[in-house]
């Protein structure tokens, strides 16, 4: 066989596999999506139709707001470990998963409306425990500081610093910085591509013995799931000047967060230099605290060898500290 004609044919058969398995992966997702979810439900709401699941029925009631971008179906393994002591409530926003898309802009304001409705629905009539991460975080501080009412406690796990222009500002300075928008658009280019089924959507983390892997697959797969974080992430600054002009209320707000040092060493192993890592840990410290500012009743618990996503790391931790808030 000519030599030639044999190096053709293996490079034509591997792009052949490679958009077959790309047009596959796509299918598939599409077909994921047009089918019921098995695990919860949605609403039924005049204005948008919202995935959640519900496990548990004792008060007190306990919401999950999860970062933008993510999936519900993060948190569904804690949500197990807690349903015999409390009501624990996941969702996607609108756009994301099985939730409809919404014809409202992603404004706080709307995504907290939206949460209304949910609650409503759901009979929850009493103040809500809000357990949010990372920068899902910014919408329950909103929701905290505009309904204040209808929250009794606050979890916050690795929550953006209050000053987040100043961080902003820094991490982009840094050239081998990742920066969060582009982040965002090559998580769509590898959705698109399959990549996802292949490698773990979130750095860090193993999903092989998590029982909720093909949701949480699917999500990432998905490249609407990517066009709608796109979205939020516009508004993000927005809703953080808005912020800036309200008050959080008085209640108990604990936070739990990565050691600087281990966000560091998480940095260094992802592609930033020393120096630039070690200069945003050193801003890192100086303005972490802030966020404790918030609430004269709050907490902060630090915590060595886990990186940004702690509840899908260490879930035990984390239903552990949501128990004892409970109590």
């Amino acid at each position: 066989m000519n030599p030639l004609f044999f190096v053709l044919s293996v490079i034509i058969l591997a792009i052949v596999a490679y958009y077959s398995y790309i047009y596959i992966s796509i299918k598939t997702n599409i077909k994921w999506y047009n089918s019921p979810p098995s695990e919860g439900k949605i609403t039924n709401n005049e204005e948008t139709n919202l995935h959640i699941r519900v496990e548990g029925t004792d008060d007190p009631t306990v919401l999950v707001i999860n970062s933008i971008g993510s999936s519900q179906a993060e948190w569904w393994t804690i949500q197990d470990k807690l349903k015999d002591k409390c009501r624990v409530i996941t969702y996607d926003r609108a756009g994301y998963g099985f939730s409809k898309e919404s014809e409202n802009p992603r404004t706080a304001s709307n995504i907290c409306d939206e949460l209304d409705k949910l609650l409503e629905q759901e009979k929850v009539d009493k103040p809500v425990i809000l357990v949010s991460h990372g920068s899902g975080v910014i919408y329950a501080r909103y929701y905290a500081a505009t309904r204040p009412e209808k929250v009794v406690k606050a979890l916050f796990i690795n929550p953006p610093p209050l000053d987040f222009k100043t961080w902003l500002n820094e991490a982009n300075s840094c050239e081998d910085c990742p920066n969060l928008f582009e982040m965002t658009l090559n998580k769509s280019k590898n959705a698109s591509k399959g990549i996802y089924r292949i490698i773990s959507p979130i750095k860090g983390w193993n999903p092989r013995n998590n029982p909720y892997k093909r949701f949480i697959e699917e999500h990432y797969t998905s490249s609407k799931n990517h066009k709608n974080t796109q979205g939020e992430l516009a508004e993000f600054m927005t809703i953080i000047d808005e912020l800036e002009q309200m008050q959080f209320p008085p209640i108990p707000l604990k936070i739990m967060r990565s050691s600087i040092e281990f966000l560091i060493r998480d940095w260094v192993k992802n592609g930033m230099s020393e120096y630039s890592a070690r200069q945003l840990g050193r801003l890192h410290e100086k303005i972490a605290n802030d966020i404790l500012t918030l609430s004269p009743d709050s907490s902060v618990v630090e915590l060595d060898g886990q990186g940004e996503n702690i509840h899908l790391e260490n879930p035990d931790i984390i239903a552990e500290t949501i128990s004892e808030m409970v109590g």
